[in-house]
């Protein structure tokens, strides 16, 4: 906040002249709190500059023992060397930035503070003292005896002198108030001007390096690109997605209803019928295979119930017990092993007799053990086929 002090209402020591001052000295305390907290924030933002542009040297450092490692590599060498030294470049020109900070800002700000503000506060106190010494000898004026001829021109003269030094001293003080409000703003201007352009020159420079490099990137960008297309690389990034590609298809068949999955596995069974001739066993054997490890759980549920032979080997003696466990899908080794399980229960049955016989009961309860093994097996087998028929939404 502007006062604008007026000399004549000084030497008067108005009420207005009073009520000003009291403006002033406030917006002048509320001024050193704010300046002396932006000088505490500028300098933990120079701390923190300075530990950033000494640990960017130490990593630019590194760029450079890096460079020095792979010189054998012309690229790679030629890289970091000239990558390091634009970074050095531009450190070097924020380190320029700090110091000016430093002098333009802080500095002046501290200056301010400590100085016009104290030199403020100095002029004020002798403008106090004067006033209370004014107030002193006009009481002492007025409380003289008018009888009395000698005290009354003592109290005169001291009135005189203590006008004529608080007159003195209001001066001052208003000369100081104007001086200040012109010092605050030209010190906090100019402090940010200079701190702009420094930034700005700081900026500037920066992307007049890294402009020198434009073409230097544009050339490594193609030969990456160039090195991505290479045989050798894009082989291996079409296997990369062909895998990928594979696993969303696998995701997308699980999801699907179960009309097109039994769709799906009548296709291969009639494939397997009509090509029986030429390939009886092991065409059908392929097929329990490539279900085996490239479907679903749910599907290779489907596909065992309809008849197929998990105890056929292929042309490396593999049954789909072991494919399926080299190929580490535990939910269709867990179902292939449920259904081998069920298979030899039901001849175990055939050879001892349905349960609840006499002819069970009188072995022990071998019998009984055998039925209810095959009653809890008949329940999961159930429970496998309501999965395999209409259980996707609990998958």
């Amino acid at each position: 906040m502007t006062v604008k002090l007026d000399f004549e209402e000084c030497l008067k020591d108005s009420p207005r002249f009073r009520a000003d001052i009291e403006v002033v000295e406030g917006d002048v305390s509320e001024l050193e709190t704010r300046l002396e907290k932006l000088v505490k924030q500028c300098h933990s933002m120079l701390e923190a500059g300075r530990a950033y542009c000494q640990t960017s040297k130490s990593f630019v450092t590194g760029l450079k023992e890096l460079g020095h490692h792979c010189s054998g590599d012309n690229m790679m060498g030629e890289c970091l060397e000239k990558f390091s030294q634009k970074l050095e470049v531009i450190l070097e020109a924020q380190g320029e930035v700090i110091e000016t900070t430093q002098k333009s800002v802080k500095l002046k700000l501290q200056s301010f503070v400590k100085e016009d503000v104290r030199r403020f506060k100095d002029v004020r106190k002798e403008f106090e003292r004067g006033s209370e010494s004014l107030e002193a000898a006009l009481g002492r004026n007025a409380q003289a005896p008018r009888g009395k001829q000698h005290e009354v021109e003592e109290a005169s003269h001291a009135l005189l002198n203590a006008r004529k030094t608080f007159r003195s001293g209001a001066l001052d003080y208003v000369l100081q108030i104007n001086v200040i409000e012109a010092k605050k703003k030209t010190d906090i201007l100019m402090a940010m001007v200079s701190m702009m352009e420094a930034q700005s020159q700081f900026f500037q420079q920066g992307h007049q390096s890294l402009s020198e490099l434009a073409d230097y990137r544009r050339t490594l960008s193609e030969e990456g690109v160039k090195a991505i297309n290479r045989p050798w690389w894009q082989s291996n990034y079409n296997i990369a997605i062909k895998h990928w590609n594979g696993r969303c298809a696998e995701d997308e068949c699980a999801s699907r209803d179960t009309g097109v999955q039994r769709s799906r596995i009548n296709k291969i069974k009639k494939y397997t019928h009509t090509h029986t001739h030429t390939h009886t066993h092991t065409h059908k054997l392929e097929h329990t295979h490539t279900l085996t490890w490239s479907l679903s759980p749910r599907l290779v549920c489907l596909f065992l119930k309809r008849g197929a032979d998990y105890n056929a080997r292929d042309h490396t003696q593999k049954d789909p017990i072991t494919i399926a466990v080299e190929t580490a899908n535990a939910d269709i080794v867990t179902l292939l092993r449920i259904a081998k399980m069920n298979k030899e229960m039901r001849e175990m049955d055939g050879a001892f007799g349905q349960p609840g016989h006499s002819m069970g009961q009188g072995v022990g309860g071998t019998g009984s053990g055998i039925g209810q093994t095959r009653k809890g097996l008949q329940a999961l087998k159930n429970q496998l086929s309501g999965w395999a028929l209409g259980g996707g939404q609990n998958e």
